[in-house]
């Protein structure tokens, strides 16, 4: 513009030709392009050099040639400087000299045409890596899977929620599910279904996951034995009661009632003695008003038993009907109730023996304590004068008890050994009406002579369960025995029980099921009752 209103003036005062105003104008262009273009080439400069183990001032040199820019140092910056090697072909000024200089305590910076070499300390200090990270917002690790079951079947509308966050989705029609967090170090992903156990997987920097799950055991998906076959309890209308086989395992018992007791609601169980193989159990589901004796039916695979021909650790299952329904099935003998049990049977697996065995002790917790023999007869007397007018034993007998007017007893006897004495102070006298007998008037315990305090009781089981697709089995046996409370008699029961299911499959239509079972009970008693011993 200003050679333009140069010229402008000029034509007006000297009105030069029209060639040489063309020159002019040409000249113009040219000297601007040029500068243009040299303005261009000093702001990308390049650098093609190699070099091993070279001085720093050297390189210094190698820039300077090659760009024309003035390199401006001190010399104890270079003095001390390691060697450098680099190679470049084409590297912008600015790179190759971070090159240079990237084991050094020296930085530069550029102005104009100058590169001005300083230390770093004269620097700003640099801000660490991870601390210019941690102000960047946080890149999203994206967490993919495939949630089956344990038929590799895919499940749709798994729910998966990154634990204590709100943070979650669910799974698709082929069990897959995507999920975006924040860092894949510290999460752990939960999976929950209808009918599956919950499960927690850490991820641990993982990002692909295959997860089963493992379908959980609850109450309304159990099974239930009814009359008519099995059922899920939650299809279930009918007031029945189950029992599963952990309340019968590895336990002592007489008989499985004994498990029952308290475990079952609605049931009553009681027992009316404690006397080995007799303490006469009972069962009362319905009928507890009724004036007849309403018995409960005991059905043990499909066939009608007793709880005392079994042994508690082959029960698989107990099933307690409780209401009139039952009566549809088994008729007038549902009445008071039905109790189904179904025993352990084979399993496709592998053969699986075991033993369990129980050794304990009973203790009796309070015992009676007996008043002296004196104080007792004359409670008796009183008693049978009130009832009929005459003693029994009367002043003389309770006398000899405390060892009182002893001059009938006969000392002939007890110096000729013919008379027994079983325990040490025993008072023998003879009996005025029968001079050859010979009456003891001692003062003993009768409780604490006769029964003993503590009671060893025991059981042991073994087992063999197995099968394949053709045939399956079951077989155990058992043995219990339990001693009672008499010490001076037979008071013991002893059992014994063999058992065998066998199930074969012919075909796919014919099949047989065979069940066997052998008890031997043995209880032993004394013809005359404890009651009367003491």
């Amino acid at each position: 513009m200003q050679l333009t209103a140069i010229f402008h003036k000029c034509l007006c005062i000297c009105r030069p030709s029209t060639k040489f105003l063309r020159i002019m104008q040409l000249t113009s262009v040219l000297l601007l392009g040029l500068s243009l273009q040299l303005s261009a080439t000093g702001i990308s400069q390049t650098i093609s050099f190699s070099g091993k183990d070279v001085p720093l001032e050297q390189v210094f040199r190698v820039i300077k040639k090659q760009t024309g820019y003035f390199v401006s140092y001190k010399a104890n910056q270079v003095r001390n400087a390691s060697p450098v090697t680099i190679t470049g072909e084409n590297m912008p000024v600015e790179v190759f000299l971070h090159q240079a200089l990237k084991d050094q305590p020296l930085d530069f910076s550029i102005e104009e045409t100058t590169i001005f070499i300083k230390w770093k300390r004269d620097l700003p200090a640099p801000v660490p890596v991870q601390s210019l990270l941690s102000l960047l917002p946080p890149v999203d690790v994206t967490l993919r899977g495939v949630v089956t079951n344990n038929n590799n079947e895919p499940l749709e509308g798994v729910s998966v929620v990154v634990k204590g966050t709100q943070t979650g989705t669910t799974t698709n029609a082929n069990g897959q599910f995507q999920l975006s967090v924040p860092s894949a170090n510290n999460v752990e992903l939960v999976f929950s279904f209808v009918g599956y156990e919950t499960q927690t997987i850490k991820v641990a920097g993982q990002t692909v996951f295959g997860v089963v799950l493992k379908q959980a055991v609850s109450g309304l998906e159990d099974i239930v034995v009814v009359g008519y076959g099995t059922q899920k309890k939650v299809n279930l209308t009918g007031a029945v009661a189950t029992v599963s086989k952990e309340v019968f395992e590895n336990r002592t018992l007489s008989t499985p009632l004994a498990a029952m007791q308290g475990a079952v609601p609605g049931v009553g169980i009681s027992r009316t003695s404690g006397k080995p193989g007799s303490e006469n159990y009972q069962i009362q589901i319905r009928g507890f008003s009724s004036v007849n004796n309403v018995n409960v039916l005991v059905i043990i695979d499909g066939v009608r038993g007793s709880f005392s021909e079994l042994n508690p650790n082959d029960i698989e299952s107990v099933s307690v009907l409780k209401d009139a329904a039952a009566a549809a099935i088994y008729g007038s003998n549902a009445a008071g109730g039905v109790v189904l049990i179904t025993t352990k049977k084979g399993r496709k697996e592998k053969v699986e023996v075991s033993y369990s065995g129980n050794y304990g002790i009973t203790h009796a917790s309070r015992m009676p304590t007996r008043m002296n023999s004196w104080d007792e007869a004359e409670y008796f007397d009183q008693a049978v004068i009130n009832g009929t007018g005459t003693l029994y034993w009367g002043p003389t007998k309770q006398a000899w008890m405390q060892g009182k007017d002893l001059d009938v007893i006969d000392t002939y006897g007890i110096r000729s050994g013919v008379r027994p004495s079983d325990f040490p102070g025993e008072q023998y006298v003879i009996d005025p009406t029968r001079p050859n007998v010979w009456l003891s008037y001692g003062n003993f315990d009768q409780i604490a002579v006769a029964l003993r305090k503590t009671n060893p009781i025991q059981s042991h089981n073994v087992s063999l369960r197995g099968g394949n697709d053709k045939t399956l089995y079951y077989f155990s046996a058992g043995y219990y025995d339990r001693e009672g409370i008499l010490r001076y008699a037979d008071d013991s029961e002893e059992r014994y029980n063999l058992r065998l299911n066998l199930q074969n499959k012919f075909t796919q239509k014919i099949s047989l099921n065979t069940a066997l079972s052998y008890t031997n009970n043995n209880v032993y008693a004394p013809v005359t009752s404890a009651e009367t011993l003491i």
